[in-house]
């Protein structure tokens, strides 16, 4: 037995029911609700954001984490506070992208097929025949045309 009951007001014109156009059973309904439904089943009320003040962890200045960006984040999901402020956050994604295009790296190969010197964008593995474009491209054809 819940150890306290939440009672919701009803709203202006559906207390007495019958004004309001409502049937028995909606009447019924909004009365039970209002008067015997426990505090943990209740639904849950919209929290009230405000704008917070938050360090940003790069640069050290402070920033402000707006109602508007909590309730995003509450509506995804997602469990942690930004860390950087919207400046800090654009260097170090832009960052990212061109290191992880910096550190791609061409490879000098053989062609198991024709024997051309070709490049390509991995480290072979040891055993595994390496093919240049034409040749992958025309051994590619071919396994469709036969499998197919």
């Amino acid at each position: 037995m819940p150890s306290f009951v939440a009672s919701f007001p009803a709203p202006l014109g559906l207390a007495p029911g019958v004004s309001a156009g409502l049937r028995k059973k909606e009447i019924t309904t909004i009365l039970r609700y209002e008067n015997t439904t426990p505090v943990e089943e209740c639904p849950p009320l919209m929290p009230d954001f405000i704008d917070q003040t938050l360090l940003c962890v790069q640069c050290g200045k402070e920033f402000i984490f707006s109602a508007g960006e909590q309730r995003f984040f509450k509506d995804k999901n997602f469990v942690n506070i930004p860390k950087r402020c919207k400046q800090c956050k654009i260097v170090r994604n832009s960052s990212t992208i061109h290191s992880a295009l910096q550190t791609r790296q061409e490879t000098l190969a053989t062609c198991e097929q024709c024997g051309r010197q070709t490049t390509i964008p991995f480290r072979p593995t040891q055993g595994r025949p390496v093919y240049c474009r034409e040749c992958f491209q025309g051994r590619r054809a071919s396994s469709v045309t036969v499998g197919g």
